[in-house]
């Protein structure tokens, strides 16, 4: 993504969302209805960290107050509140943002939309929070970068079904493969150059091999009719996809026109930025995709209906968040960040847990 100067007037503009953020009142999830008794289960949507106040502490103490409750979840409750607290109590957060940053507009959106009082000081030499690239480099306070943590997850999901797998991957993506194929030394790696998809996954699944056969046993016997349906090879069951984001769309339907149903797809995180709305989801059913928790919620109540710089934004999100934390004072964090699973321990780098999600239509129609 070409780099993209910040004009004059975009720094006006920025000027003036900062003066309202750094007057305006501290914001609440809405509070649930008196009728609605409070479990252990509804703490989820306080682990966002996007809501703070005093309304948000109350909602806590109220579900910390029941007796159903084992004491583990009072510890994590307590936990919540107080790191709720400490970033409510701030008085002021300090951002330095270099002026010429691509993303200096999306960070000041999601400042506005967590409603604290932040300050940010822009500067041409502000080196500590400059992005360069938010999906193969650690941006500040975290220990790996995005592709980095999507390959642990597919390799996770690999290693526990013991099931041999192929890769197939485009040549921009060859470090993130030799990355993969370090947890997956028996795995198989072959190259797509986005050229001729149905030849390829015919190539692949080797049905080529089996029609070569069919013609080999028919031409022992011309003259006798044979009812022929070729098969795709029996000697994989996952196959992982590292594509470039336009290139799913072409070779996942070969592979299925080929396949059928024999084999279990993973698609890299790259998957994503191809998507426009929650609706081309559907062109993934029956597929792993890397979306957090947090994500497939807000795709469920339809918070979510534009995926268009999803990605972008949740690595964001979920780095702003961490500065948060560590300008508080706050000593650990569980956090249901838009990328995955946060786990945030004063002085370390953050450790990021992506899931792997099956997408069914369910998703996107419920």
């Amino acid at each position: 993504m070409k780099l993209l100067k910040i004009t004059a007037l975009n720094i006006v503009a920025v000027a003036v969302i900062l003066a309202s953020c750094t007057t305006s009142q501290n914001n609440s999830l809405a509070a649930g209805s008196p009728e609605t008794p409070v479990t252990f289960s509804s703490l989820e949507k306080y682990l966002t960290y996007q809501a703070f106040g005093a309304s948000i502490i109350g909602e806590l103490d109220s579900m910390s107050a029941s007796k159903d409750l084992r004491n583990n979840q009072h510890v994590a409750i307590k936990q919540l509140r107080n790191n709720i607290r400490k970033i409510s109590s701030k008085k002021t957060f300090f951002l330095s943002l270099n002026n010429a940053d691509s993303y200096s507009l999306q960070i000041m959106e999601l400042i506005y939309q967590l409603d604290l009082p932040i300050r940010v000081q822009w500067t041409e030499q502000a080196q500590n929070f400059l992005f360069s690239d938010l999906m193969t480099e650690p941006l500040t306070g975290f220990c790996q970068s995005l592709h980095q943590d999507a390959i642990d997850a597919i390799a996770s999901n690999v290693i526990a079904s013991d099931q041999k797998t192929t890769i197939i991957f485009m040549k921009n993506y060859s470090i993130a493969v030799k990355k993969l194929q370090e947890f997956l030394p028996n795995s198989t790696a072959i190259q797509f150059d986005s050229s001729g998809p149905q030849e390829f996954a015919s190539m692949l699944l080797g049905i080529n091999e089996s029609q070569k056969r069919f013609m080999k046993i028919k031409n022992l016997n011309p003259n006798q009719e044979l009812k022929f349906s070729p098969r795709a090879r029996d000697d994989i069951q996952k196959i992982v996809l590292i594509l470039e984001p336009s290139q799913y769309k072409s070779l996942l339907p070969a592979l299925r026109y080929h396949g059928g149903s024999n084999f279990e797809y993973i698609n890299f995180i790259s998957s994503l930025e191809s998507l426009e709305d929650v609706y081309q989801l559907l062109d993934f059913e029956n597929t792993m995709l890397p979306l957090s928790l947090n994500i497939i919620e807000k795709i469920k109540s339809q918070e979510i209906e534009s995926l268009a710089s999803l990605t972008r934004d949740s690595v964001l999100n979920d780095w702003l968040l961490i500065e948060l934390m560590n300008q508080s004072g706050i000593r650990s964090a569980d956090i249901s960040g838009m990328t995955g699973s946060l786990e945030f321990r004063k002085g370390s780098c953050a450790k990021r847990t992506i899931s792997l999600e099956s997408i069914n239509s369910q998703l996107v129609t419920s």
